[in-house]
């Protein structure tokens, strides 16, 4: 986790010479990719919250069974976080943070479906 923080830290930090990049339309579609992907998997753990006898979480962040508004929470910072780190990085690099955001849910959110995860907004 160290390591990640570090990385993404250095980026930050390396992008601010470039941040205000304009967002080609690559940028633009790719941003809603990544936002529909975690609204999928935000109503999913909504449904783990609300179902805890029969499912449990594995984001450590959250812990296994979080409550709504925990989920509620770390949602709404988690999305501006990705907006705030896609705007501050340059285009080449922002489509690689978005891309790999929006495959990562996808990928989590089709895993959930497959072991019987719903969804609840």
């Amino acid at each position: 986790m160290k390591t990640f923080l570090l990385v993404v830290v250095l980026a930050l930090s390396a992008s601010v010479a470039t941040a205000g990049d304009s967002w080609d339309r690559t940028d633009k579609i790719l941003l809603g990719a990544c936002l529909a992907t975690a609204a999928l998997d935000y109503g999913q753990t909504m449904h783990i919250a609300r179902n805890p006898g029969e499912h449990f979480e594995y984001n450590p962040l959250l812990g296994e069974h979080p409550s709504p508004s925990t989920v509620r929470n770390a949602f709404l910072i988690g999305g501006a976080v990705k907006i705030i780190v896609a705007e501050l990085l340059p285009s080449r690099y922002r489509k690689v943070w978005l891309g790999g955001l929006a495959v990562t849910s996808g990928i989590i959110v089709g895993l959930n479906r497959k072991n019987g995860i719903s969804f609840e907004w």
